[in-house]
């Protein structure tokens, strides 16, 4: 692979990070402070919404979620990510 391809690799990866990064979501998670999600008065982004009603579902999936991926050491009962 020549060097110049590389580089042109990389320039698109970097370009497609750019624009995934200044879409509507991602773009609406670094602009809302968490403390200010937290306020009464804060009105929840329309690009947040499917996840909110997903979260807000009872049996609580993001909770199934989370103990899918935490794991139970048996060595001294400490939980980890893995």
């Amino acid at each position: 692979m020549e060097s110049g391809s590389v580089l042109m690799d990389s320039d698109q990866y970097l370009n497609r990070l750019e624009a995934f990064l200044a879409s509507p979501l991602p773009k609406s998670l670094f602009a809302a402070h968490p403390n200010d999600v937290a306020k009464p008065s804060y009105t929840l982004p329309s690009e947040w919404e499917t996840w909110w009603d997903w979260a807000a579902s009872t049996p609580e999936p993001w909770i199934e979620l989370l103990s899918y991926y935490t794991v139970v050491s048996n060595s001294d009962d400490t939980m980890f990510l893995g």
